[in-house]
């Protein structure tokens, strides 16, 4: 989490404010801010997203047991990897 806003910004620049092809070298001050914002309100959502996340699992840890829970991290995982390309 504490590197998701600044690769955001650097694998993306530009495309964030629109600027497809503008570079993250390229960009002025002002356009790097914008995209600060941007990436740190990613980062904000990507946080709340994890503790939410862990209330979710650890609730349904004490419904359905700690291996039904294990087994549905492994199951889960392999669907959304392989959806992932998509």
């Amino acid at each position: 989490i504490g590197m998701a806003s600044p690769m955001l910004q650097e694998i993306f620049a530009g495309k964030l404010i629109g600027l497809p092809d503008v570079s993250f070298t390229q960009l002025d001050a002002g356009q790097k801010t914008a995209i600060a914002s941007i990436a740190a309100g990613f980062a904000g959502l990507i946080s709340l997203f994890n503790i939410g996340g862990r209330f979710f699992w650890a609730s349904l840890s004490d419904r359905i047991g700690r291996k039904a829970t294990y087994f549905t991290f492994f199951a889960l995982g392999i669907v959304l990897y392989a959806l992932a390309p998509t």
